[in-house]
């Protein structure tokens, strides 16, 4: 199925065991996506440390961006990287540019997770932060030389 997909969404642990690579050399958005670029394709790696605290990384032949939020203390609910990726796609087919499909995704995949941790949810909690998938805060994506 690897071969055929439009674009691969691992988190960092899933990448580093795909690609046989060695994860404590993939710590930083730069060496993820240049490992992915080796691999070709496009990506979308979630889970990857930043100096702010967490980060997804998108990468295709052309860019490679990287959004990142502050870490949320706490369980993480089950779900998380399923909602990035639909979030993800579904701002791609609605119309959006890469860059601000990501910022969305990423933004509103963190503010459903925060609110859903505050509640001590194990599964997020979609119908009660219709909220925030209806007008989400939006992360800042950047783009990797």
């Amino acid at each position: 199925l690897v071969p055929r997909a439009d674009v691969l969404a691992p988190n960092l642990w899933e990448f580093a065991r795909l690609v046989a690579a060695d994860i404590s050399a993939l710590q930083t958005a730069e060496a993820v996506a240049k490992e992915a670029r080796s691999r070709g394709g496009r990506w979308l790696i979630s889970s990857i440390p930043s100096p702010k605290g967490i980060g997804v990384l998108y990468v295709d032949p052309e860019v490679a961006l990287f959004a990142e939020t502050t870490r949320i203390a706490g369980r993480i609910p089950n779900g998380t990287g399923d909602m990035l990726t639909l979030r993800f796609a579904g701002g791609l087919v609605s119309g959006l540019n890469v860059e601000d499909a990501l910022a969305d995704a990423v933004g509103a995949t963190h503010a459903v997770i925060d609110k859903t941790v505050q509640w001590q949810g194990a599964e997020l909690n979609l119908a009660a932060c219709s909220d925030l998938l209806v007008k989400p805060p939006r992360a800042m994506a950047r783009k990797l030389s």
